[in-house]
């Protein structure tokens, strides 16, 4: 009488084989999730334009104007800006805004001034709401986004306030 109770646990040709497929998968999987980390972050490099951009607006000229007050260069050709005029929007795209700048970098210094009633028609009144926002294009984040006050109010020196 031969026992069957022990055969298998005591046949363990196949064992070795087993354990090297088992240890050959777990490097493959290893291997492979190390190179695609690897590779997934690297693939959002893009880098983030840090500028203030001080902005207002002249009812008397409707003009609106955005000075860069310090921080990197901003290519022009990759910036768009939204004007919100009233609830009405306007695009001022790379194209326009270069010549409008007269070259394709804006420098900490420098202003530019949009004439809105020679670009689209639309007036601005001293109630006039505008809103500005700047978008970086290769990125397509967020440069500056803010409502524009009008002219800077001056004292009087005879009054004495």
């Amino acid at each position: 009488m031969s026992r069957r109770g022990n055969t298998l646990s005591s046949d363990t040709s196949a064992v070795s084989e087993l354990v090297g497929d088992m240890l050959m998968t777990a490097i493959a999987v290893l291997a492979f999730s190390v190179i695609a980390v690897s590779l997934f972050s690297y693939a959002d490099s893009r880098e983030v334009v840090y500028a203030d951009i001080q902005g207002w607006v002249s009812p008397d000229s409707d003009t609106v104007h955005l000075r860069h007050a310090g921080g990197q260069t901003i290519d022009v050709p990759d910036t768009r800006i939204l004007l919100n005029i009233n609830g009405t929007v306007r695009e001022l795209p790379p194209s326009r805004l270069a010549g409008l700048k007269g070259s394709s970098i804006w420098q900490p210094g420098e202003t530019i001034s949009m004439n809105v009633s020679d670009l689209w028609g639309d007036e601005i009144t001293p109630v006039t709401s505008v809103s500005a926002t700047m978008v970086d294009m290769n990125t397509n984040l967020v440069i500056m986004s803010g409502n524009l006050a009008g002219h800077p109010v001056y004292m009087e020196e005879d009054t004495g306030i």
